[in-house]
């Protein structure tokens, strides 16, 4: 045998020793059970709400509708859910005619997406 095949030889028992050994190591595994995040709802009653705009509607009774800091005189709110630390942000405009829902609702592609494009880079337009 040349020196060439016995150090080959010798590589490949020392690797295969040494993956033996690694695999060897983990004897005491038990596999991790499944996890579902829990979340305890809060008892199903609801609230009417009072307000100046043109809308009722009912909330549930461990929230709060606060209205929007930015303009309080329109009809925009915020929802909040404490106990989920969640906030629900409500708004209301009237809608007169399609100009104004196209107009809508390009405002509404823009709030959403304009401060993504930035960071993103996969969406399409």
């Amino acid at each position: 045998m040349t020196r060439f095949k016995k150090t080959l030889i010798m590589s490949k028992t020392l690797s295969l020793f040494m993956t033996l050994v690694i695999l060897s190591g983990c004897t005491d595994f038990s596999p991790k059970p499944k996890a579902f995040p829990r979340i305890l709802y809060p008892n199903k009653t609801y609230v009417p709400i009072a307000s100046d705009c043109p809308y009722t509607f009912e909330i549930p009774a461990y929230s709060t509708l606060d209205p929007y800091a930015a303009n309080p005189d329109a009809c925009w709110h915020n929802l909040v859910y404490t106990p989920f630390d969640a906030t629900l942000h409500l708004s209301y405009i009237p809608i007169t005619g399609t100009k104004d829902l196209d107009s809508l609702s390009e405002d509404a592609y823009r709030m959403v997406f304009k401060p993504h494009m930035g960071r993103a880079e996969e969406i399409i337009e």
